[in-house]
Parts: structure tokens; sequence; C-alpha cells
């Protein structure tokens, strides 16, 4: 009978039957058999090692908004699912067999469900790839990151050029997109639609103040300050630039807009917490 146990061959009717020491490829050949009691004693042995993929993998897609439980009950899903599977005679453990399982399960559920708009998994793995040879600075310079994903990827599957400004300039942004239905804390019962309404309803006396402010600190910015947050926030009457757009006008480089806008933006915000009208 113990040879039986060990290679799971035995069959037991009940839940009643399970001592809850039973090992993970018993459990497996138990859920074959469709026993009514191995499904949740096998998620209850290896719920510690979902919690920490699904930690690990949320950590690593920051940039995706879905929650723990979501991706707890994905990675449950993807447990059961290598069980059904799962056979010894294929010379590995249960857990090394299941953990890739369930670390697809998450990160398809992650990239699937992440994001109000839906982006293909392989779009996410390519955005993915860019993001971690990309520097601080958010370089995009398209040749110089697909020369970086090429050679840092193992598996020698790198991207092009086009690729790479495909997915910075239309994949990216679709990640920041959010539901106004979204919650805007866990524990809360106010919806981002409330937040943003409130947000938008300005008085009249209040928009006046604000404007005031804005012109009062804008003069204390020099004539290549004023141009940069001019241009780069749309109050010359045109469209927002990008500082790339900016750094044509004015004839610099890309970083030196940078430096000036924020410059210029130090500048305002002590005029503000001064409180100096004058």
């Amino acid at each position: 009978m113990e040879d039986q146990r060990k290679n799971g061959c035995c069959v037991m009717n009940s839940a009643d039957d399970l001592t809850g020491q039973e090992s993970n490829e018993l459990l497996c050949a138990l859920i074959q058999q469709k026993h009514p009691g191995a499904r949740e004693q096998l998620l209850q042995k290896n719920i510690g090692m979902i919690h920490t993929i699904a930690w690990r993998e949320r950590k690593q897609y920051a940039y995706l908004s879905l929650e723990l439980e979501d991706l707890w009950a994905a990675g449950q899903m993807g447990l059961l699912h290598a069980a059904e599977r799962f056979s010894p005679s294929n010379g590995n453990t249960f857990l090394t067999y299941a953990l890739m399982h369930v670390r697809q399960a998450i990160q398809r559920e992650n990239m699937s469900a992440g994001t109000t708009a839906k982006i293909p998994v392989y779009l996410h793995d390519r955005l993915h790839k860019i993001i971690r040879y990309r520097d601080s600075f958010y370089n995009t310079d398209y040749h110089l990151l697909a020369k970086r994903v090429t050679a840092g990827e193992l598996d020698g599957l790198g991207l092009t050029e086009k690729e790479v400004r495909v997915c910075l300039s239309r994949v990216e942004p679709m990640t920041a997109v959010r539901s106004l239905n979204e919650m805007v804390a866990q524990d809360s019962t106010m919806e981002l639609e409330e937040v943003v309404c409130y947000a938008d309803e300005v008085t009249s006396d209040e928009l006046v103040t604000r404007r005031l402010m804005v012109s009062q600190c804008l003069e204390c910015l020099d004539e290549r300050e004023y141009q940069v947050i001019a241009m780069r926030y749309g109050l010359d009457g045109n469209p927002e630039r990008t500082l790339v757009e900016i750094g044509e006008v004015l004839q610099v480089t890309k970083e030196r807009v940078r430096q000036l806008e924020e410059r210029a933006l130090q500048k305002m915000r002590a005029k503000v917490e001064s409180g100096d009208e004058n």
C-alpha cells in the first residue's frame, strides 16, 4: 500500500482519505483521478511558491496595474494546469515542472488584464526588454536601444530600430491608460472618475488667481528659460513640444533643453514658496 501511495496509484474516494502529508506527486496523481479534495490540498501545500512568484512578477512589470489577488488566482490556475499534465516519467519533481506553468500563467494574466487598453503579450515582452536597457534619462535613440537589446539578450533574439521606435511611440503610452472606474486606493470606495471631476471643478476666481501666479512666476525667468517653458507647455499658443523639438528651434541639444527646463521650474517653485509678488 505504501508503494502504491508513493507512485500515486492508490485509489482514494473522499477528501477524508487525505492526511495532509501527501507528496506533490501523489496529489497530482489523485487530481488526475478526479479526487474531490486533492486540488485544495495541492494549492494549500504550494501557496507560498505562488505568492513569491506573483510578487516578483508584479515588481518586474511595475507599470502594469493588476492587483496581487488577481495574480495569485492566475498562479493557482497555472499550478492546477501543471498538476493535470504532470508525469513522474519526465524525471523532474513536480515543483520543478510546475514553476514554469505558474510563472507563465501569472505573466499572461498580468499582461492581458494589467492595462485598460489590451496589448498583445508579445508586445509586452518587447516593451519590457526595451525598458530594461533604457537609461535613466529615457533615451529615445532607437538605433542605440536596438543595439543594446540585441547585444544583451542571451537568446539572441534582438530588436530592430523600427521595432524599438514603434514600441516606445505606440505601445508604451497605452500602458499609462487608466479606467475612470479604477479605485483610487485598495481600501477606498472612491473611483478615479470622482477625483478627476473634482479636480476639474475650478471657479473663475481660482482660474484668475492661477493665471496671475503663472504670469508672476514667468517674470523671474530669463529669455531662454521663458522660451523653453512656453514651448514645452504650450504657453505660446502652439501645441506642447518635446525636448527634441525645442532643441531644434533653439539650436541646442536635448540635454541642454532639459537643463534649462529644470532650472526654470526651480525658479518658479522658489517664487511660489516665497510668496513674493514683487
